[in-house]
C-alpha cells in the first residue's frame, strides 16, 4: 500500500506566495515614494499654505492678536488677506484654526502652549 504522505509545497502555492508577496512590495513601494515627493514639494518649495503656518506659529502670542490680524505679508513679497478663527478643542493647548483667504479656505490644529485660554 501506497503512503500519500505529502510534505512541503507544491508549486502552485509557492507562486502563489511570490506574487502576494511582490504585489504587496510594489503597493508600499508606491506609497513610499509619493511619500517623499509629496513631502518634498511642502518643504523645499515655498507655498500659501507653509507661509501661513509659519506665520501662525512664529508671530501670533495670542489667540485674539491672531483673529484681529486681516492681512498678512508672506515671505515671498505677496500680500494675503486673511480671516481667522481659532477654536479650542478638547484637549489643552491644541486649537482649530479656520483660515480663510481670498483665494483658499484651510481648517488645521496647531498646538501652541503660550496662547491664552478663552
Amino acid at each position: 500500500m501506497k503512503s500519500n504522505d505529502r510534505t512541503g509545497f507544491i508549486l502552485v502555492e509557492i507562486l502563489l506566495a511570490v506574487a502576494l508577496f511582490a504585489l504587496a512590495a510594489t503597493a508600499l513601494n508606491h506609497s513610499f515614494i509619493n511619500g517623499l515627493i509629496c513631502q518634498n514639494q511642502f518643504f523645499n518649495k515655498p507655498n500659501k499654505f507653509s507661509e501661513l503656518i509659519s506665520f501662525i506659529v512664529s508671530t501670533s502670542s495670542s489667540i485674539s492678536e491672531l483673529e484681529n490680524t486681516k492681512s498678512i505679508s508672506l515671505p515671498s513679497g505677496e500680500m494675503l488677506d486673511t480671516t481667522f478663527k481659532v477654536d479650542q478643542t478638547k484637549t489643552n493647548f491644541l486649537y482649530k484654526v479656520s483660515i480663510q483667504t481670498n483665494l483658499e479656505k484651510w481648517n488645521l490644529y496647531v498646538a501652541n502652549l503660550n496662547w491664552d485660554e478663552q
